[in-house]
């Protein structure tokens, strides 16, 4: 008994052994597999990485190789999937096979496949390659044909089957892409514009529309002292669409009609431009002067409880930057109520900024972290505010419009205006900032320095949205 007990002990203890010698020879064996394929690879990637960068670039911005690809795959599909069943259902016939002949068998029917497919494939490459010759001789007749025509002056831009579209991936593809943006025709025509045009430093700040200094019917401030004052916001968006408004409304302020304006400060646009219409304003600040026109009164109200005002009582309503005043939850009561008050074939336009900042930096995003009191992301409600409106069944078509500003040099005249309110505004709520940030004032100071740097070299976004609907 005492036998057989000592000889399972030694048993269980040999395949302990074992187990552990297994273990560690596995171990052994992956980490020196792994270090030869680590080793490997540092020889390899250096090599094989320009190849693979070179090959994306390619296929990115040379339209004829990737029309070959397309060719060669759409005609070979076919018979390539007939050989590959071929081929899975006889080795499936032969598997059911004993004995050597099994390999022979294979060959020999793959042997039979070969012969049908090998000649079909070799003519449909044919087929595809003649496609693409003819496909790339048509693009080449075509590159020049509008690269004559862009010389001549016919046409302004090149924009030849989406050649150069795509973003580089190499270095070489990116400084590629950037000389063809400055050689390209916008150069010729920055340099028919006068010397003082800023604006022609970026062609991205008014969204969907090219505006030059000559043609500017609303211009923006020179000095910061001006953008200082009350009328900037307005004064910016006035720039930017180069009107008051984008609802259809000439005729309704050229004749006796009352409009309400609700929010935007100063109003600078309406009474001044149009006398015969009755202009009231709500939640704004009056404006700075002793003497307002005769055609402009303030009314007193809080915008998100029920306004004092009857019914179809306004022919046009404009509200703007309400997306800092009003909770998520407040926006479609408020909604309600403004097209209550406006009145039937009467219109109605939002004007809000974009809570989202494309490419924010590590300091505009902390300065914004210690403006959380203020402003409320999760609420961004311009994402909402077209689907709020279409909700009411009240509406005709919703109509959306926005443009993008980059902050400062890189964006323009409008670029540097807007990085002045910013800065301005950053200032003013400075203590709060730094409060909720738990900084010092000499920090703050530095803070809001380094933010000027940063937007100075960084393609900082914001946009503005529009949203206009008519009642029914």
């Amino acid at each position: 008994m005492s036998n057989n007990g000592r000889q399972g002990s030694f048993g269980q203890e040999t395949i302990n052994v074992a187990k552990d010698f297994t273990t560690q020879a596995y171990e052994r064996a992956s980490s020196i597999s792994h270090g030869y394929v680590q080793s490997l690879r540092s020889y390899v990637d250096p090599l094989l990485q320009p190849v693979l960068n070179m090959s994306v670039y390619l296929w990115k911005n040379l339209p004829p190789l990737r029309w070959f690809a397309y060719a060669l795959g759409i005609f070979n599909c076919i018979p390539i999937a007939i050989f590959l069943g071929w081929s899975i259902l006889t080795f499936g016939f032969v598997s059911a096979l004993a004995g050597v002949g099994i390999v022979i068998a294979q060959g020999f029917f793959t042997f039979l496949g070969a012969i049908v497919f090998l000649p079909v494939a070799c003519v449909l490459v044919i087929i595809a390659a003649i496609g693409a010759i003819i496909s790339t001789c048509a693009w080449l007749g075509f590159e020049a044909t509008n690269f004559g025509l862009v010389q001549l002056g016919v046409v302004r831009s090149k924009n030849a089957l989406g050649f150069g579209q795509a973003r580089a991936i190499t270095g070489s593809g990116v400084r590629e892409a950037h000389r063809r943006e400055r050689n390209g025709p916008l150069k010729k025509l920055r340099k028919r514009e006068s010397k003082d045009s800023s604006l022609s430093k970026s062609p991205e700040n008014v969204v969907k529309k090219e505006v030059t200094q000559d043609i500017l019917k609303y211009r923006l401030p020179k000095t910061i002292e001006k953008i200082e004052g009350n009328n900037s916001p307005h004064l910016l968006l006035q720039y930017l669409w180069q009107s008051n408004f984008s609802a259809p409304i000439d005729d309704i302020l050229g004749s006796q009609s009352t409009i309400l304006e609700v929010r935007l400060v100063m109003m600078s646009w309406s009474n001044l431009n149009y006398p015969n219409s009755e202009f009231v304003g709500i939640g704004m600040k009056q404006l700075a002067c002793s003497s307002p026109p005769p055609n402009l009164r303030f009314a007193s109200g809080d915008i998100s409880s029920t306004l004092l005002f009857d019914d179809n009582e306004f022919d046009f309503v404009r509200i703007c930057y309400l997306i800092l005043t009003l909770e998520h939850n407040e926006w479609i009561n408020v909604i309600n109520e403004l097209i209550r008050v406006t009145k039937p074939e009467g219109w109605l336009e939002f004007v809000e900024p974009d809570l989202k900042i494309e490419n924010p930096g590590p300091i505009l995003t902390r300065i914004r972290c210690g403006l959380q009191f203020y402003i409320h992301e999760n609420d961004n409600i311009v994402d909402h505010l077209k689907r709020m409106l279409q909700s009411t069944k009240k509406l005709d078509e919703v109509y959306h419009d926005f443009k993008a500003i980059t902050l400062g040099e890189c964006g323009g005249e409008v670029g540097i205006y807007k990085a002045a309110m910013i800065d301005n505004y950053f200032r003013m709520h400075a203590d709060r900032i730094r409060n909720q940030l738990g900084i010092s004032s000499e920090e703050m100071t530095k803070l809001l320095e380094d933010f000027k740097k940063e937007y100075s070299t960084m393609r900082v976004q914001e946009k503005f949205h529009k949203f206009w609907a008519k009642k029914c």
